[in-house]
């Protein structure tokens, strides 16, 4: 039993570890924030597909309306992950450290529906060699690069702010 308990720590852990990034790729936090990360991505995205204004203006609206949706649910994933890592040194149950990773995983969903959305919008006022330049270029990863994300690295949980790493 105890080699059980042991190796569900020891995988929890190993989960936590590659949690404690957090959702910005090892960011501490959007700068989207204060609308300079959205500026930053937006600028980017015009240098890339050659947005027009009115492109540009739709672009900025997609992604603030996906950073305004994602903000609560970055904020359970931060309670959430302090609580995790409180669990995992407390010998808290499995119970308790099932119910917070769940809580995590749904959170993060949240912010991939966000980013996706964000994405398709985008994708909806591209002109058709703007579409397949962006699609050629990664689609969903080209928000923010790093193919998974607005802010690069792992999985969902990241709504754009500077690129990899910068959070």
């Amino acid at each position: 039993m105890k080699s059980l308990i042991n190796a569900v720590a020891v995988t929890v852990l190993c989960a936590g570890l590659t949690f404690a990034q957090g959702p910005y790729g090892g960011r501490t936090s959007t700068t989207t924030t204060s609308g300079n990360g959205i500026t930053r991505e937006v600028n980017r995205l015009t240098t890339l597909l050659d947005l027009s204004t009115a492109q540009v203006a739709s672009v900025t609206g997609f992604l603030t309306t996906a950073q305004t949706a994602a903000a609560a649910a970055q904020a359970t994933i931060k309670t959430d992950r302090t609580a995790l890592a409180t669990a995992i040194t407390t010998a808290n149950s499995g119970a308790t450290i099932t119910s917070l990773s769940t809580a995590i995983g749904v959170a993060e969903g949240q912010i991939l529906a966000a980013r996706a959305g964000a994405a398709a919008s985008i994708y909806g006022v591209l002109l058709p060699a703007q579409q397949t330049k962006f699609t050629s270029l990664g689609g969903l990863g080209l928000l923010g690069g790093g193919g998974q994300s607005f802010g690069g690295g792992r999985g969902a949980g990241r709504i754009r702010g500077n690129g990899p790493g910068a959070n």
